[in-house]
């Protein structure tokens, strides 16, 4: 198994190079903005950029639209993925990247959250808030499960899985939580890849 973790703040990787030396983890990390993913710079001096090419996407807590730019990497990446969102308001100027189909091909485009959620920006911007309003938990969830489907809805329709015409996998898509004792954000999008089983002979 090889780890990469990308953060901006490096205090934040710094802490974690240390916990991984002490527990004798062999992880890569790398500072730079996760939303390109270009002029990352590796702690350790290491050229290796494999981790674009991932098999897995783990975002926890990802900051407003962080969590779709964690999404929008595994659809390019065609990875699974194990995303926790929080602060839903957060970083509403950043891009997403993500797969766009033409009449022959896909190729990876830079979109903003609206585009890529396929909702109106004033729509969206309500909808964070609803996410984070005070007092009242049981609409604030309501409104993370409705702001969560349409992240699945979109990484649906974008995945490199989905939009193959024979595609070699499955994408299964869903909704988790976790005990509310570990973070009050205890929501995950899952999306778990499968090998496409072979049609039955007629």
């Amino acid at each position: 198994v090889f780890v990469s973790v990308v953060d901006i703040d490096e205090n934040t990787i710094e802490n974690g190079r240390r916990r991984s030396i002490a527990s004798g983890l062999e992880v890569s990390y790398w500072i730079g903005d996760a939303s390109t993913l270009n002029d990352l710079r590796n702690v350790d001096d290491v050229e290796d950029l494999s981790f674009k090419n991932a098999d897995i996407v783990v975002a926890l807590h990802a900051c407003g639209v962080l969590t779709d730019v964690a999404l929008g990497h595994a659809t390019c990446m065609n990875a699974s993925f194990v995303i926790c969102p929080c602060c839903f308001c957060s970083y509403p100027y950043l891009f997403v990247s993500a797969l766009k189909q033409n009449e022959k091909s896909y190729k990876s485009e830079r979109m903003q959250a609206p585009e890529w959620l396929d909702i109106h920006s004033s729509d969206l911007n309500q909808l964070r808030k609803l996410c984070e309003i005070q007092g009242d938990r049981s609409l604030a969830l309501e409104a993370i499960h409705s702001l969560c489907a349409l992240r699945l809805n979109a990484v649906s329709k974008r995945h490199i899985s989905s939009l193959s015409s024979t595609p070699l996998v499955n994408l299964n898509l869903s909704l988790k939580m976790f005990p509310e004792k570990f973070s009050s954000r205890n929501i995950c999008m899952v999306g778990e890849l499968s090998h496409a089983r072979d049609p039955d002979p007629i």
